[in-house]
């Protein structure tokens, strides 16, 4: 990999929005937080420069996860329990990776840019495109 191309998988691509702006947008987001963590470690930057951005990622994922999260209790979403699962497993697999950057791992800047690149494709393409199919079914999307 080189430190001019930024892999795809790591890119927001139109395939995985769910067709509700406010969460394409969030989705949009967290990608280009995935994508910076990509390059700074690609561009041989500091730790402390990589915890910084690592932290961003966390916490708007946490923020995305809430929101979403709320969307969904506020539209009647009948399958709210398992989708909060998913949130919940992926909070807990990235605390597993935080807790490894606290001790000092450097390879953690990589492994969570990947982690959360893979999950985004998978749960926007799955889980999160069956709220937007909801949403349009009882027509509270266009």
């Amino acid at each position: 990999m080189t430190s001019e191309v930024m892999p795809n998988f790591l890119r927001w691509h139109p395939d995985y929005g769910i067709g509700v702006e406010e969460v394409d947008r969030e989705h949009q987001r967290l990608f280009s937080f995935v994508e910076a963590l990509a390059s700074a470690t690609q561009a041989g930057s500091r730790q402390s420069e990589l915890e910084e951005v690592i932290g961003q990622l966390l916490s708007y994922t946490l923020y995305h996860f809430d929101r979403e999260e709320e969307l969904m209790r506020n539209i009647g979403y009948p399958f709210l329990a398992d989708h909060q699962r998913e949130h919940m497993a992926l909070r807990q697999r990235v605390q597993e990776i935080r807790s490894r950057s606290e001790a000092g791992d450097v390879a953690v800047a990589t492994d969570l840019a990947n982690l959360i690149a893979a999950w985004l494709k998978c749960h926007t393409t799955t889980t999160d495109r069956r709220i937007g199919s909801y949403m349009r079914k009882f027509g509270l999307v266009a």
